[in-house]
């Protein structure tokens, strides 16, 4: 039975394998097709083309609240250096008014376009399930020690609302 999960586990990564490489511009390098930007595995160079989380990704496609969120709230919620600062590392054109933006992680534009509601939910409350190696923080997973998340849940369902509407 062992052997056969072993079998069964080799398959499943050799069929991720081939899908990742399918995704590949022509002739792209390896290094080209991994580029990674603060733990965000890209899988194309082409800044404008569209970007895929692979297929073996999990998400949380139940609200956490039960119901949705506010997209103004969750503006409120990107911008706030108090709550999210996700501008601080993240880049996004719409909020053009806002000085000093990051460029440590991928910029937003686009972003409720490229992810469903339940991969945007994942990936601010706890982006280490998606890529263990970022430095984005879990905004809604108790911190070490059982410190209480950045985020309420109310908040990251606001805030996935307002990325919702960058298409």
């Amino acid at each position: 039975m062992a052997n056969l999960e072993f079998r069964a586990s080799l398959l499943m990564g050799a069929c991720l394998t081939l899908a990742a490489v399918s995704f590949a511009p022509a002739g792209a390098s390896a290094a080209e097709c991994k580029r990674k930007t603060a733990g965000f595995y890209l899988q194309d160079t082409n800044a404008d083309g569209p970007r895929r989380l692979s297929l073996s990704l999990q998400s949380t496609p139940a609200s956490l609240t039960g119901t949705p969120g506010d997209p103004q709230r969750g503006r409120e919620v990107l911008v706030s250096r108090e709550k999210g600062d996700c501008l601080s590392c993240h880049k996004l054109s719409v909020q053009s008014n806002i000085a000093e933006q990051g460029s440590i992680g991928p910029a937003l534009d686009g972003i409720g376009g490229r992810f469903t509601e339940g991969q945007l939910r994942q990936a601010v409350a706890d982006p280490k399930a998606y890529f263990p190696e970022t430095i984005m923080p879990s905004y809604h997973k108790a911190g070490e020690g059982g410190a209480a998340p950045i985020l309420t849940a109310s908040e990251v369902e606001d805030l996935v609302a307002y990325l919702q509407t960058l298409k």
